[in-house]
């Protein structure tokens, strides 16, 4: 089994982009799945991550160098809950505090976690960190209901749900054709033009904008896809 106490960080920018999941140990009690989330700086790479249960910040404790998580600290401006990652080689990283500069650090490369200004121990091991891919889970939602018999073809007639449609059925033939992405087809994953067309008139924006996202999202969290 790989080690949970690692970020598995691709080592460019571009790579860095696809991955929204980290795994990172806050103590030997709280160990969940992190998102990377774009603050106001992203233009220097600064982000906030977050737990995946509860959807507290990984947060450095009114910028001391105790570290916990908290729901959106606004001390220093937030910039207690700012990082970004530095490369330090063979896909590793640095993770760094906006505010004071320091980085995370396991101490002496325990289980404690806590900010350290370039710690040396372990030839700086305990401050490499990398992005492990978290499993998927299954989407156990059921598929849109099924439409009563009638003609396989419909009157194109609604330009927003021609246009979902359309979506829908390049995002399935994107997904099919790489093998990491590769779904079993059902109702929100099929070739079928109709179908998408024929649920979108019925369906309300918000419950077709929750459909569109996730398929965005399984796209560009198996790779098929980007986002900028």
């Amino acid at each position: 089994m790989e080690d949970a106490s690692v970020l598995d960080l691709p080592s460019s920018r571009h790579d860095l982009k696809r991955c929204l999941q980290l795994l990172l140990p806050v103590s030997m009690a709280a160990i969940g799945l992190f998102l990377l989330v774009p603050n106001d700086a992203a233009a220097q790479e600064y982000y906030r991550l977050q737990v995946k249960q509860g959807g507290k910040y990984l947060d450095a404790v009114n910028c001391s160098d105790n570290v916990a998580l908290h729901p959106g600290s606004d001390y220093a401006n937030g910039a207690c809950q700012l990082w970004r990652f530095v490369p330090a080689g063979d896909g590793w990283s640095r993770l760094q505090l906006k505010q004071g500069g320091k980085y995370l650090d396991a101490v002496n490369c325990s289980d404690n976690v806590a900010l350290h200004p370039g710690s040396d121990y372990a030839n700086g091991a305990c401050q490499l960190w990398r992005f492990v891919r978290a499993p998927m889970a299954q989407d156990t939602r059921p598929p849109p209901a099924a439409l009563p018999p009638g003609p396989t073809t419909v009157q194109r007639v609604d330009e927003d749900c021609d246009n979902y449609a359309r979506a829908a059925v390049r995002q399935f033939t994107l997904a099919q054709g790489r093998r990491e992405c590769a779904v079993r087809p059902d109702g929100r994953w099929q070739a079928n033009y109709d179908a998408h067309y024929n649920w979108c008139l019925r369906a309300p924006p918000n419950a077709r904008g929750a459909e569109q996202g996730a398929r965005e999202d399984w796209l560009y969290r198996c790779g098929a896809a980007y986002k900028y």
